[in-house]
């Protein structure tokens, strides 16, 4: 395996892992603003 290979690997792990990442913020985001907007 060769550098470009591992590289191009790493980018789409990390894409994947960004989006995953990015789908669970805006979930928990969901569920918790309301909750702190009706405190206040």
């Amino acid at each position: 395996m060769t550098v470009e290979n591992m590289m191009e690997a790493y980018d789409a792990c990390a894409l994947r892992l960004q989006e995953l990442w990015t789908f669970q913020e805006t979930h928990f985001f969901k569920e918790v603003h309301p909750i702190k907007f009706s405190k206040k």
